[in-house]
């Protein structure tokens, strides 16, 4: 099956993004089979043996594995989820800041955003780094439930 993302992996990628891509760990898990429909680039967590969107208002499923959909499949489809490495997505602009903790985002579905969430009773989740307003290092941290 041909890659659905040709600036994911590939010989036409130049020669300092492979290499930072290697050293950097990227990592993306091949047929993972989504419990709903994801889109492409969105922000979902594993539970059991299926792949759903993150929601950060439902302190209950604090995820323990978090990725974000290479591409979209519906409910019972296989697609890979990147869970460590650069991602990048030109509809992100607006939402990053470089050098910023990277946050999921309110919201079922939701994409990265640079905006930390301050709502009591919501999952604080860092996904990793904004490189640039539409680069991110993924690379999630423990999530930690707001209380204030």
């Amino acid at each position: 099956m041909p890659n659905p993302n040709p600036n994911y992996a590939g010989p036409k990628r130049p020669p300092v993004v492979e290499y930072l891509r290697v050293q950097l760990g990227e990592l993306a898990l091949d047929n993972q089979q989504f419990g709903v429909a994801l889109s492409q680039y969105q922000v979902c967590y594993r539970d059991g043996n299926f792949w759903f969107a993150t929601d950060a208002f439902v302190p209950s499923r604090t995820p323990r594995s978090v990725g974000i959909a290479v591409a979209s499949g519906l409910s019972g489809e296989t697609q890979a989820v990147w869970v460590q490495g650069i991602v990048s997505n030109a509809a992100w602009s607006g939402a990053l800041a470089s050098g910023s903790a990277a946050f999921v985002a309110s919201g079922q579905g939701s994409r990265p955003t640079t905006t930390a969430p301050t709502q009591s009773g919501i999952t604080q989740l860092v996904l990793g780094r904004a490189l640039t307003p539409t680069a991110l290092f993924l690379k999630p941290e423990a999530p930690g439930l707001i209380t204030t």
